[in-house]
């Protein structure tokens, strides 16, 4: 896995706002895309008035941003340093890997004993085709949106919904290890067999070999992690 990198200047990684819109909501979007997907790395620091010239907009609208990125974690205010991307915590990942992958196979548990509904199904299958597609492109931004509407998918089937919501920010909490495993083509490839193999055990009411595949599926991510701490040990904070 590469080095990552704090930068001196952002600005060639973000484009002015559009004025016909609220700053605020373009600000935090494209900050919080360009962080999970590690363009901007763990402790770089963000200082209002940079953001307001990269962005073209006033200190207001860009701390609107900044809170809000604040309140998802994705960002920390410390005393005497200022406001920063928030560091890589190897306690969260783990904690976060640990509640994604009980509710990842909750749901397959559910899906089984219930049954695919076959409008689900028919989703899951144009999710996968697309997702293969993502792959013959070396498209992994497409991919990993993909990813996304995948798990969501097989979530929102079983109905409920405050477990679905729970899954998604544990979730949002793996996200820049998994944006970096997805970068390219042979990693995509398994990502995408184990979707394919998941979904078809589910229809054969195959538990045993749908929470296989998963949970092989959902422990890509340590590995992740142990090359980028190994590589990247200045991003994390413990």
């Amino acid at each position: 896995m590469p080095r990552i990198a704090i930068r001196p200047d952002l600005s060639p990684h973000f484009r002015p706002v559009d004025r016909g819109e609220p700053a605020a909501p373009q600000i935090a979007a494209a900050l919080r895309e360009a962080i999970l997907t590690m363009d901007v790395a763990p402790g770089q620091p963000l200082t209002e008035s940079h953001l307001g010239e990269v962005f073209g907009a006033s200190r207001t609208p860009v701390r609107d941003a900044l809170s809000e990125l604040q309140a998802e974690r994705l960002i920390v205010r410390l005393p005497n340093r200022g406001t920063l991307v928030a560091p890589l915590s190897r306690s969260d990942i783990l904690d976060a890997q640990f509640i994604r992958e009980a509710l990842e196979l909750a749901n397959i548990r559910s899906l089984i004993d219930s049954g695919l509904p076959e409008a689900s199904r028919a989703r899951l299958e144009e999710i996968l085709e697309a997702q293969g597609a993502a792959v013959d492109a070396v498209d992994w931004q497409r991919f990993s949106r993909l990813d996304n509407a995948f798990h969501l998918e097989l979530a929102q089937t079983t109905g409920r919904e405050r477990a679905a919501e729970l899954l998604q920010g544990e979730r949002a909490r793996l996200d820049r290890l998994r944006y970096g495993r997805q970068r390219l083509r042979h990693e995509l490839e398994p990502l995408f067999a184990d979707h394919r193999a998941v979904i078809d055990a589910i229809v054969a009411r195959d538990s045993a070999t749908a929470e296989e595949r998963m949970r092989q599926h959902l422990r890509v991510v340590l590995g992740t992690l142990d090359e980028m701490a190994a590589e990247n040990a200045e991003l994390f904070a413990d």
